[in-house]
């Protein structure tokens, strides 16, 4: 395995786990995550609870996808 080869694979690691982890502790508390988002007011009021769990249900997904190299996982 190359040099190369190491740096994506760690690169990949490091970033799917980092999605994995912030998405996890936005999930765990998604009303404090729709204050933040409700900052920007840019989301409608009524969806801010579903914006609020999609977003880090799909950066958990990104996550996963980076973690184990699922190249479908990114259009």
């Amino acid at each position: 395995m190359s040099l190369f080869d190491w740096i994506y694979k760690i690169s990949r690691w490091g970033l799917g786990g980092t999605f994995i982890y912030a998405g996890s502790i936005k999930l765990l508390e998604p009303e404090t995550f729709a204050v933040l988002i409700e900052a920007y007011g840019i989301v409608p009021e009524s969806l801010l609870i579903p914006v609020a769990v999609i977003l880090p249900v799909l950066e958990v997904a990104a996550g996963i996808g980076l973690l184990f190299d699922i190249k479908e996982a990114f259009p």
